[in-house]
């Protein structure tokens, strides 16, 4: 990705926290879970129809429910980037305070907000390889594994090398590209197409 697309995620993170934020201090505490709540719920969802696709032997199909999974990690992030600001507003020393009491309260404010940033909106720049690309393997791997082991004496098949290999075929890791390019050699040899 390049510099201003890798930074949407982390950006689309933290303006949704302020969303979830504003929800708690000024509609609803508990409808401020729901956001999150649904968008776990929705991601585990695509989890399934992704499975469901890879267990149909369908792994065009499964690629596309993949991106679904991202929402869990997403949900997260955001709710940790509005607990950095319910945080950061819960410490704030109030009016005139002693130094020594606001620079305490400043320094807990920024400690627990670095923490989340770190714990879980960092990793949204790197979402479709960490999150969704990891998540695919996982599935992938656990579903073609075994139905496309080597025999003794033979050379892999490309399908083999699709769904174990990292480098061998000309392409690497997980990312969209590379999902595609495995989701195409399976489903060839699946004759799926």
């Amino acid at each position: 990705m390049t510099g201003v697309s890798k930074a949407l995620p982390p950006l689309m993170v933290g303006l949704a926290g302020v969303g979830v934020a504003l929800l708690w201090f000024y509609v609803s505490k508990p409808l401020a879970v729901v956001p999150p709540a649904v968008a776990i719920l929705l991601g585990f969802g695509a989890d399934q129809m992704t499975k469901r696709k890879l267990d149909d032997d369908d792994p065009l199909a499964a690629i596309k429910w993949a991106y679904g999974w991202a929402l869990i990690p997403f949900a997260f992030a955001i709710a940790a980037a509005a607990v950095v600001i319910i945080v950061a507003v819960a410490l704030d020393p109030g009016d005139k305070p002693p130094v020594r009491r606001k620079e305490i309260f400043s320094a807990a404010a920024a400690a627990v907000g670095a923490f989340l940033v770190a714990a879980f909106i960092k990793d949204a720049e790197e979402a479709d390889e960490k999150w969704i690309g990891a998540r695919f393997k996982k599935r992938f791997q656990a579903r073609y594994r075994k139905r496309f082991s080597r025999q003794d004496g033979q050379p892999a098949s490309p399908a083999e090398l699709a769904v174990i290999s990292e480098a061998d075929l000309g392409f690497s890791g997980w990312g969209r590209a590379a999902r595609k390019q495995r989701a195409e050699i399976v489903a060839s040899a699946l004759g799926s197409r």
